[in-house]
């Protein structure tokens, strides 16, 4: 929004966000989109849920491999060796998983619309009486 005069004070100016910046131990750091991120994850999560939205007993121990084997992809696709991303451990991807969970909650809040629980109009306000 810059006027003719090049007056900079009415632009939309924003930051990035939604880049996480990942390591494993001392390896390179990169970054990964958590809302793409979370939405690929998502695809893949939807697949092993009943029509309750849980995982069965029945298919944990595959959901679980499901978890290590993409958090070992987005590792791969960092940077790191073959031999970085095979060590890592199911409680390190779920650990991986449960913190960009967290942030792709935070970040949620910026491609949803609020649910609001009270009318954001006075009441009446959207009626018209004719009876004058």
């Amino acid at each position: 929004m810059n006027n003719s005069n090049g007056d900079l004070r009415n632009v939309l100016k924003i930051g990035r966000k939604g880049l996480l910046p990942c390591q494993l131990d001392e390896g390179p750091v990169f970054k990964i989109d958590v809302i793409a991120w979370c939405a690929d994850w998502s695809e893949i999560d939807r697949g092993f849920r009943d029509e309750h939205g849980q995982v069965p007993p029945e298919r944990l121990l595959e959901h679980q491999r499901a978890i290590l084997d993409f958090v070992r992809f987005t590792f791969k696709q960092g940077g790191y060796a073959d031999d970085d991303v095979r060590s890592l451990t199911c409680a390190e991807a779920l650990e991986f998983m449960h913190a960009v969970g967290e942030k792709g909650q935070e970040l949620r809040r910026f491609f949803e619309p609020d649910s609001a629980t009270e009318p954001s109009s006075p009441a009446g306000s959207g009626t018209f009486d004719f009876s004058g």
